[in-house]
């Protein structure tokens, strides 16, 4: 399977693999799940002491809404990192496979 300038990607993805590594997503990722599990904590805490103002109640609650969203947001993107990483890596098996000259070529499937 060739693409569209012949080594078997599309131009637009060579370009994209170029400046991108597989799983460079997956620290930054991290780091959000992490920090809006702990913001979500403090601020759920905050809630069951129970002695915060009605006004800072309703803060905290909706902190911790919108960074237990955030978390969701992260664990997601960890799992496509993942995902991505294993990807190339497969592709870059294959590629080496597509490489090998002589006995050791893949057959083609017989007809």
């Amino acid at each position: 399977m060739t693409g569209v300038n012949g080594d078997g990607i599309g131009k637009e993805t060579a370009e994209f693999l170029a400046h991108h590594k597989p799983g460079q997503g997956l620290v930054a990722a991290a780091v959000l799940s992490v920090v809006s599990a702990i913001v979500f904590g403090v601020a759920t805490w905050e809630l069951i002491k129970g002695d915060l103002s009605t006004l800072w109640a309703e803060l905290a609650a909706a902190i911790a809404l919108v960074t237990f969203g955030v978390g969701i947001y992260g664990l997601l993107r960890m799992i496509l990192a993942i995902i991505e990483t294993a990807g190339e890596r497969r592709r870059q098996a294959r590629e080496v496979t597509e490489r090998r000259k002589g006995d050791r070529a893949r057959q083609p499937p017989p007809a």
